[in-house]
């Protein structure tokens, strides 16, 4: 009985931590990342030898366009730290509340920062858009309704450079 108690304790805590989410706009996102690119995971691969115990994904993207960081980058691609994963062995998966995955093939949109470590990672929850069929698909707990993908881009392209100092 005790343990039923603690496990419904537990999932309660877990989903008023959920529900209290802040929903970000899409200016909010954009101002807070540190880099947003577009593109196609080429790679996904879980690791346990990061410098902290636990499992850690890293995913690739290649790069169809950059909307906002540094573009010195050769290589024509950006890879993020995604705290979860499968362990190398396959023996275990860790999930992590908040944290989307990232799959090869999906064509995504990230909004990145940087992890305390200087590791790349997503902004949370809200840090990935899907594109498929043509429509940009927000994720998280409250998901917008899809837009045409071009509309959405164009939208991203209009904030982000409202978003940088005018050259005076």
């Amino acid at each position: 009985m005790k343990t039923v108690c603690s496990l419904l304790v537990l999932l309660s805590l877990t989903a008023t931590a959920r529900g209290m989410e802040i929903r970000l706009t899409l200016e909010e996102l954009a101002l807070s990342s540190e880099q947003i690119v577009s593109g196609t995971v080429v790679r996904v691969e879980s690791s346990t030898t990061e410098p902290q115990p636990g499992i850690f994904t890293k995913a690739t993207i290649q790069i169809k366009e950059r909307f906002k960081g540094p573009t010195s980058d050769s290589t024509g691609q950006l890879t993020v730290t995604l705290p979860g994963g499968r362990d190398p062995r396959g023996r275990y998966r860790l999930y992590v509340s908040g944290v989307p995955e990232l799959k090869p093939g999906e064509e995504v949109v990230v909004f990145c920062t940087r992890d305390k470590l200087g590791r790349l990672q997503l902004m949370g929850e809200q840090g990935k858009y899907l594109l498929q069929g043509g429509m940009a698909y927000r994720h998280g707990l409250q998901a917008e309704p899809a837009e045409p993908v071009n509309d959405f881009l164009n939208k991203l392209r209009k904030i982000v450079n409202d978003q940088r100092p005018s050259a005076r």
